[in-house]
């Protein structure tokens, strides 16, 4: 499946929300903060917004019921003018799920990395290249719910003329223990490949021939979307933290209860990787009340 654009979510409301509700109608009230600390409001500056909860969609109606006088945390997606629900999802657990599609992407192309900028206009302008990873759960009260997208470095290039494997793929930064990012990548490499395979490379550990618009990710969707492989994800206050292979982590039950992730999670070592001076080529992408 095609990844969703950009454009088809970027008007909609997004974020975190405390939900309690009465026999016909769910108040929602957001949790959600900025990065000063701030609580993020509705329209008209809002703190909560009311719905019936006959209306919700059908996934939303199984976790949002009559009567929850406790209130419980969801991460919602509300449409641009925030009077539909469109999308509940977990605030935080553990969950199996399975990869949809890896975006960005147009609609009717293939995904491509994006360029992400910071500072930009200044002197201290920086940039680098992302694409991220759709999932839906497989399991459990949330099955089916498409969780918000897990983003990653592209740090990836071609190996150059004279250097052995030359014309195929590799991670494009030295692997010291400061290189978190590429050790975030790195581990989703690993976790969908074969569950046979020995390589810490994972999806990479057959090598992908560098094309020459640098973008291997139509070759890595194809690849994880073969292997099928189902997977455990951890969610934070709302956002996947990190996916990692199923017998790494233990499911908890969230139907009754959706505490905050308090526990830390193992995660593998990578093997050091050669740094090389070629860089891939950067695409930038622009009611009543009954409670």
């Amino acid at each position: 499946m095609k990844a969703k654009t950009q454009e088809e979510f970027k008007k909609d409301w997004v974020g975190v929300v405390k939900v309690k509700t009465g026999d016909k109608v769910a108040r929602f009230t957001s949790v959600e903060t900025f990065r000063d600390g701030t609580v993020k409001t509705f329209d008209g500056d809002k703190k909560s917004l009311e719905f019936q909860i006959a209306e919700l969609p059908k996934l939303a109606q199984r976790v949002i019921k009559p009567g929850m006088k406790d209130e419980k945390s969801f991460r919602v997606r509300l449409s641009a003018d925030q009077d539909e629900v469109k999308m509940v999802t977990p605030a935080s657990g553990m969950f199996s799920a399975k990869l949809k599609y890896i975006g960005p992407a147009k609609e009717g192309q293939d995904p491509q990395p994006f360029e992400k900028f910071f500072n930009k206009g200044e002197a201290s302008e920086t940039s680098h290249l992302e694409f991220f990873a759709s999932y839906e759960i497989t399991e459990g009260v949330f099955k089916g719910a498409e969780l918000p997208a897990y983003f990653l470095h592209y740090k990836f290039e071609g190996i150059p003329e004279g250097e052995d494997e030359e014309g195929f793929t590799r991670f494009d930064t030295v692997d010291t223990p400061q290189a978190s990012q590429l050790h975030r990548l790195q581990d989703w490499a690993k976790v969908h490949g074969e569950p046979s395979m020995e390589s810490d490379g994972g999806i990479l550990a057959e090598l992908i021939v560098w094309p020459d618009d640098g973008n291997i990710l139509p070759t890595l969707e194809e690849r994880t979307l073969d292997v099928d492989r189902e997977v455990g994800v951890i969610i934070e206050k709302g956002y996947i933290k990190s996916v990692q292979a199923k017998e790494n982590y233990e499911e908890v039950e969230v139907e009754e209860e959706l505490d905050e992730v308090d526990n830390a999670f193992p995660v593998e070592k990578v093997k050091p990787v050669i740094k090389s001076k070629a860089k891939p080529r950067k695409v930038a992408v622009e009611v009543d009340d009954d409670l």
